[in-house]
């Protein structure tokens, strides 16, 4: 579908460049060409399931890896995050235990990667698993400042220390990291290749990321002279994911008057290459869901002995909690190319916003009940694999198959 952008909407997108996004409503899909070269995908709020509802997708879950009961390899004390590797087999982060436990496509339990420790293959603060080069596996340690190096059948091969403060994954055979530019707060990759000894060795190139926007409004727990800052519940979030081609899918969360905006920019020029922007329905919150959020906040202070002894939010906490639902919480890459887009839709009710590769908006699939809590690790063309926990706090991983309509 193609449709003439209408003068008054390219006017717009030049002041947008500026900082002034005042975009005019949309009622019809455009796609087009602007003055910089960059492509405006301009959705309304319905997409092609809504015209069209024999062709949503559907999430449906097929696998669930997990117990309250204590002692099996299934029992995550606190799972982070979940990689596959090239047989398919799922990689869980224990964050708690500081080890790897392997599940096979079946869910059966194969091994456990680390333990607690700062010797050859442990961990003191364990990250994300990340693909490497050659079929590799590299396991983060973000309190050491290292990746401990693995072959698929768990065999620990070597070190790897983090060439930069933040970490950083490996895209088209190079490794980005992300850091930040001296004497600034502006964010940048810098780029590594894999040096003839084995270890990360900088090529000299810098890919400049968009200006981030100001920091969204954050609330300050003050115990004596210990102050904990963290940003107030359901701000705005910056989001971005690095594509497989040194691309990457960017957004400063912002909404624009029921809007909102996500950049897909060529790291290796710095050139925009296309411009989604969708409408949407922002979502009220209730005071009630404000105030336990806040609470919630405050009983994670004290459960990490930040500030054990506070016992009350400060009065102005409630003035930095927003009365509506961001437009988005995150956003996620399919192997596909496909875009899922996680938003809250009210009342707690979580789904997806799901664009094709050229940016145009589908709609959103239908959800199985009772994933309130997910988080989403993984997207390949057919399945979903997110993090789950249940009322109790007991955690699962959690397989979902993508079932599209004929």
């Amino acid at each position: 579908m193609h449709h003439k952008t209408p003068a008054l909407l390219l006017a717009t997108l030049a002041i947008c460049a500026c900082g002034d996004r005042a975009y005019p409503p949309v009622t019809e899909l455009t796609i087009d060409t602007l003055t910089d070269g960059s492509v405006l995908v301009a959705n309304p709020s319905h997409g092609v399931w809504d015209v069209n509802p024999g062709t949503r997708w559907r999430l449906a879950e097929s696998l669930r890896i997990g117990t309250a009961t204590a002692g099996g390899p299934d029992a995550f004390g606190d799972a982070r995050s979940v990689t596959l590797d090239e047989m398919g087999r799922m990689w869980t982060v224990d964050y708690r235990a500081n080890e790897v436990r392997v599940f096979d496509g079946d869910g059966r339990f194969v091994r456990t990667i680390g333990g607690r420790g700062e010797g050859p293959g442990e961990f003191m603060g364990i990250g994300r698993v990340r693909h490497g080069p050659d079929g590799e596996m590299w396991v983060a340690d973000n309190r050491l400042d290292r990746y401990e190096i693995f072959d698929t059948a768990g065999t620990r091969i070597g070190r790897q220390r983090h060439p930069t403060r933040f970490g950083g994954g490996w895209r088209n055979g190079l490794y980005l990291a992300a850091d930040l530019i001296e004497d600034s707060d502006r964010d940048v990759y810098r780029v590594y290749r894999r040096g003839a000894t084995g270890g990360l060795e900088p090529d000299g190139r810098v890919f400049e990321l968009p200006e981030d926007p100001p920091y969204p409004p954050r609330i300050d727990f003050t115990q004596g002279r210990s102050t904990v800052s963290l940003p107030a519940p359901f701000t705005r979030n910056r989001s971005r994911v690095t594509g497989p081609r040194l691309d990457l899918w960017w957004s400063d969360g912002y909404d624009l008057g029921g809007r909102y905006e996500i950049l897909h920019i060529d790291l290796e020029s710095g050139r925009t290459l296309r411009r989604i922007l969708q409408q949407y329905e922002p979502a009220a919150i209730t005071e009630a869901v404000r105030v336990a959020a806040v609470q919630a906040e405050l009983e994670r202070v004290r459960h990490d002995n930040r500030i054990p002894g506070a016992r009350h939010p400060p009065p102005e906490a409630m003035d930095a909690v927003p009365r509506v639902y961001p437009p988005f919480e995150s956003f996620h890459l399919s192997r596909d190319g496909s875009l899922w887009v996680r938003r809250i839709l009210g009342d707690g009710v979580v789904g997806f916003d799901v664009f094709d590769s050229e940016g145009r908006y589908l709609g959103q699939p239908e959800m199985p009940a009772g994933l309130v809590n997910m988080s989403v690790q993984v997207i390949t063309g057919d399945r979903m694999y997110v993090i789950d926990s249940d009322e109790v706090g007991v955690d699962y991983v959690v397989r979902l198959e993508i079932v599209r309509s004929p």
